[in-house]
């Protein structure tokens, strides 16, 4: 039996473009900081499921913005140390299903008591074929009238050797290892490809 390797099937890119909190509030309505603006960071996970399981389409954790109602993203920002910028990229290692669930949990970190606020939790599903991309605001879950909405755009691109509406035809002929007793594999496209025995051996495989 021949087992064929996890590969990433496609890419997926997000961009941050813009937060607004309007008042500045918590979860529960109160404001975010007494005494100064909001010191806002993002968690965003990405799945094809709820906020509560797996991030399987990509994570991250974001630094700090302080000050205002609105934080305005740019194309080439840090988002977080150590070099993840704006858009970031998360993967798919399976068969694409055409959506993408996207949850964000906006917090306000606290400096004084190290109890940080949560600010509002917002899901948006992003249906997006690949080689396009899909721009929605999302609306916030607080339970009060000023919801929070982050606006996102996703863009979804099959990772070179897979192509189709899915990312799931195979154009590496190779992957499954049809070569057998140390035969060298040379892929020649979907369905295709040719063998090199080592000495001792002959055949297609």
């Amino acid at each position: 039996m021949q087992i064929v390797r996890a590969d990433v099937h496609a890419y997926v890119t997000y961009e941050l473009q813009k937060y607004n909190d309007p008042g500045e509030k918590n979860w529960n309505g109160g404001k975010c900081d007494t005494f100064s603006s909001c010191n806002y960071y993002f968690i965003i996970c990405s799945n094809i499921a709820t906020i509560n399981d797996a991030c399987s389409y990509g994570s991250l954790t974001t630094k700090v913005w302080n000050g205002g109602e609105t934080i305005t993203f740019t194309t080439g920002q840090a988002l977080k140390d150590g070099g993840v910028t704006n858009p970031f990229q998360g993967s798919i290692n399976e068969r694409y299903g055409g959506q993408i669930n996207v949850h964000i949990t906006a917090m306000d970190k606290d400096y004084t008591d190290g109890a940080d606020d949560l600010l509002d939790k917002l899901s948006h599903v992003f249906y997006a074929t690949p080689g396009t991309s899909s721009t929605a605001v999302m609306t916030g879950s607080r339970p009060i009238t000023d919801k929070s909405k982050f606006t996102m755009k996703v863009s979804v691109t099959c990772e070179s050797t897979w192509t189709g509406s899915d990312c799931n035809t195979d154009l590496n002929s190779c992957r499954s290892t049809p070569c057998q007793n140390g035969a060298t594999c040379s892929n020649n496209g979907p369905n295709a490809y040719t063998c090199t025995c080592v000495a001792g051996y002959t055949g297609t495989n």
